[in-house]
């Protein structure tokens, strides 16, 4: 807490962990407060701003925008890896799924990207940001103008892509950010008493 307003530039670097810019009103590091029944634990600042990315699998076949609206209920979106580390990860989890997910067809379930808006561009559902991994299999993608979707395949851990007409098993992909909810807001939907 300060008794003077914060500049622009002190808010954005605190809230990017850049520095730790101590209230002199109150401030956690230095006033003295009582715990009870709480264990106190010091860490960097910038742990608090380190993307944390948890990818829960949904063993359930939906159209691709049925996925994507499904995945935004949770204020997920949909899931792709961002290393072969987690695309390891989500393969191991998928494949527990093959008997509700995958029919005689070597999709097994639909990855967070397209190149739907430029071909051979393919980019983040989320975001719209270019995927910086991949995991294609061999002679893919192959799938030009008419094959927008990105799965991955049911026998390996590599990337096809195929038209978007299919009901396929998905993940969604969640984050730590948190945000905060102010109560007592006269606002009639929820997420507009939500603050990042």
């Amino acid at each position: 807490m300060w008794d003077y307003p914060l500049e622009n530039e002190d808010i954005k670097n605190m809230a990017e962990c850049r520095i730790n810019l101590r209230g002199n009103i109150i401030s956690t590091d230095t006033t003295p407060f009582e715990f009870s029944l709480a264990e106190i634990n010091t860490t960097e600042i910038t742990r608090f701003c380190q993307k944390s990315e948890k990818a829960v699998f949904i063993p359930e076949q939906m159209y691709l925008d049925h996925a994507i609206k499904f995945c935004s209920l949770l204020h997920a979106s949909l899931y792709i890896p961002e290393n072969a580390e987690e695309n390891a990860q989500l393969t191991i989890q998928a494949k527990k799924f093959n008997d509700i997910c995958v029919g005689n067809s070597y999709r097994l379930m639909y990855l967070g990207a397209t190149d739907k808006v430029k071909e051979g561009q393919w980019l983040k559902v989320a975001d719209g940001k270019p995927i910086e991994y991949s995991n294609w299999f061999v002679g893919e993608p192959n799938g030009d103008t008419k094959d927008n979707c990105l799965v991955l395949r049911r026998n390996d851990d590599h990337w096809a892509d195929i038209v978007c007409d299919y009901e396929l098993c998905f993940s969604c992909g969640t984050t730590n950010k948190d945000f905060l909810q102010l109560r007592g807001l006269c606002e009639e939907k929820e997420h507009q008493t939500r603050f990042c």
